[in-house]
């Protein structure tokens, strides 16, 4: 903004030199950008959604060396995503190591904050970037970083290299602030757990351990933010709370993931959502609001991906308007650059309807029941054959006693049983899911699908499957089938919402020789593995 100012008389053929002048600066700019490969920039950022973000993930070495293009590409696609320029991105959430993602804690292979010759390519991009009014953000995040004292030094490690990035970078190069994803919920029954002298139900050392990071890099003189679930407001008090009395965080980024209107704005039930968390932010601090693109097909419910651009892009258009006043609404972001530059376009599907904003008066009900705060709604496990089963998640970590079953034989059938796997890493094949130790496992490659499956040597009625998961590496999405000839399988359960507990499903009815876990999402982020301590079948 420029500040209005009187100067002296000056000519008219100055006037008009400056001008002439003034005018052809203008038309070289226009010119150098469209020679560098970008789009035209396109309106000006519209008064609502001032913050418009978006997630950048696993594809920093080709936008850092401008593989084939891809650097000119994403600045294409930033300065007008789905080439609509009133969307023009303002902020990116940008990963810019290069990891080896099939190890936890993941592992740095290619690192541009501290490789001088990488460095460079990061502050050219960064530099580009600010061209065009963008603010950047790095991004990382791995949520084994707060199990441990030693983990939790990774991300501060990782501030510090920012911070000392930025020191050794000219003004136009430096990082805006650091954008963490640890998502403490992803580490399954571990999080259920209060071992100390927390209020909530959740971890008070995971709680504790994500306050010292994200704490020890605002005292470094940087600009943080978490992605936070959408429903951590009201069930993850001890961690919100400390967000609320300050120093730990500069702005708040939810995961807000629903995929309609009414469940952007209200959440599931009133739990999540706009409303509830500007009305539970009780500092002011501001927040922005993040949509799910990922994984189409998979992610029903909870990603936009399936309804389209338009579609995701009205919501925010209502969501914007509803909340222009409130100062602690700042706007949207996007999950994240794939899949978003590949979704389908869509249509609009706001329905115009009344939506319960919070207000002053607006006080929602904060429960202490113990539940699965992610940034995921609640699904409904629905059973495809057979009576309803009902899988019961039991909260107590460590090993288990052998359960009884609910009808039939009490022996675990799966126990030691020969067992198969579409996929094993190293050191944890699939007869450690069948051997009767919780404390080794089956662990398979970071993809999907992939199953798990145990000959029973000889044909029985299976009546209950349990399901011990692994830390935070857990199926999501997934069926329980049965088969005679291990080719052709009938499914007796499935579910869409897994939490990564120990799924202990009863009530079913299926007989077969072979038992198998078919898995098509897995839970935890997105580097997470199916991890399975024990699997085990009961039945007559």
């Amino acid at each position: 903004m420029f500040k209005a100012t009187v100067f002296p008389r000056i000519h008219p053929l100055v006037v008009k030199t400056q001008l002439l002048l003034l005018t052809s600066l203008l038309l070289i700019t226009g010119i150098m950008g469209e020679m560098s490969g970008l789009a035209p920039h396109g309106t000006a950022e519209a008064a609502i959604n001032a913050h418009k973000g978006m997630w950048v993930w696993d594809v920093a070495n080709s936008l850092l060396n401008n593989t084939g293009g891809a650097q000119d590409t994403f600045f294409n696609f930033v300065v007008a995503p789905k080439g609509d320029a009133s969307f023009r991105l303002t902020h990116l959430y940008f990963e810019a190591r290069t990891y080896n993602k099939s190890v936890h804690p993941i592992q740095v292979t290619i690192d541009p904050l501290t490789n001088p010759t990488e460095q460079t390519k990061l502050r050219a991009f960064i530099a580009r970037a600010h061209g065009l009014g963008l603010q950047v953000e790095y991004l990382d995040g791995d949520a084994i970083w707060v199990t441990t004292d030693t983990y939790k030094q990774i991300p501060v490690n990782t501030c510090q290299a920012i911070a000392n990035f930025n020191a050794g970078s000219a003004a136009n190069e430096k990082l805006d602030g650091v954008h963490y994803d640890i998502e403490p919920h992803t580490l399954g029954r571990d999080w259920h757990t209060n071992s100390g002298g927390g209020t909530d139900n959740y971890n008070d050392t995971y709680e504790n351990n994500l306050i010292y990071i994200l704490s020890s890099c605002k005292q470094m003189g940087l600009r943080v933010t978490n992605d936070t679930g959408t429903d951590y407001a009201h069930y993850v008090w001890d961690l919100w709370n400390a967000y609320m009395a300050g120093g730990v965080v500069d702005y708040i980024s939810v995961m807000n993931y629903f995929d309609d209107q009414n469940g952007w704005v209200n959440g599931n039930s009133g739990t999540g959502g706009i409303a509830e968390n500007l009305t539970l932010n009780t500092s002011g601090i501001p927040m922005t609001f993040g949509a799910e693109t990922g994984s189409p097909g998979s992610l029903g419910g909870i990603s936009f991906y399936q309804e389209g651009y338009n579609c995701m892009k009205s919501v925010f258009d209502y969501s914007g308007s509803l909340y222009q006043s409130n100062p602690k609404y700042t706007g949207v972001a996007v999950h994240y650059y794939t899949p978003f530059s590949s979704m389908p376009m869509g249509s609009p599907c706001t329905t115009g309807a009344t939506a319960t904003p919070s207000g002053p008066t607006a006080t929602p009900t904060r429960t202490n029941t113990p539940g699965s705060p992610t940034n995921t709604p609640t699904k409904t496990a629905t059973p495809t054959i057979g009576p309803s089963p009902t899988p019961t998640r039991t909260n107590t970590p460590g090993p288990t006693p052998t359960p009884t079953a609910t009808s039939g034989s009490s022996s675990n059938l799966a126990l030691n049983k020969p067992a198969t796997a579409s996929s094993s890493r190293a050191g944890f094949p699939p007869s450690q899911g069948v051997d009767g130790s919780t404390s080794t496992r089956w662990s398979s490659n970071a993809s999907d699908p992939q199953w798990f499956q145990v000959d029973l040597g000889a044909t029985h009625s299976v009546n209950r499957i349990k399901l011990n998961w692994g830390t935070g590496n857990y199926g999501k999405t997934y069926q329980l089938q049965v088969s005679s000839d291990a080719v052709n399988w009938t499914t007796i359960y499935s579910i869409t919402a897994g939490d990564g507990l120990i799924d202990d499903v009863t009530g079913l009815s299926g007989s077969g020789r072979y038992v198998r876990m078919y898995g098509t999402a897995r839970g935890g982020n997105q580097n997470s593995n199916y991890d399975l301590l024990e699997f085990e079948v009961y039945g007559n």
